[in-house]
């Protein structure tokens, strides 16, 4: 059972599917965009979610979909760090990312 922070108690594991894929479109964006040498700082306004924005918010609505990148944002940039060797330290986030 997922009990979320908001909304209902999930009793299968779809949204957690949903997630997974979801990271796994992620990763391989942040480390394409790294192997051609894109600055740190500008991974973010180069990332594709349009497949994320697809799975998880309805046509026109605006305020999930900022929600949702508010939320993939810092994901991204944990990506960029763990790729890096950087630390990403749990609770703190992993903004802002910072080229090494």
């Amino acid at each position: 059972m997922l009990i979320p922070g908001h909304g209902k108690p999930q009793t299968d594991h779809a949204f957690v599917k949903l997630l997974i894929t979801s990271l796994e479109d992620i990763q391989p964006q942040v480390k394409a965009l790294d192997a051609r040498n894109v600055a740190a700082d500008k991974i973010l306004t180069n990332m594709d979610y349009r497949a994320q924005e697809r799975r998880f918010v309805s046509a026109g609505d605006e305020w999930r979909l900022q929600a949702l990148r508010d939320s993939w944002y810092p994901i991204a940039n944990c990506v960029y760090r763990e790729l890096k060797g950087q630390p990403i330290i749990v609770g703190k986030g992993c903004r802002p990312i910072k080229p090494k």
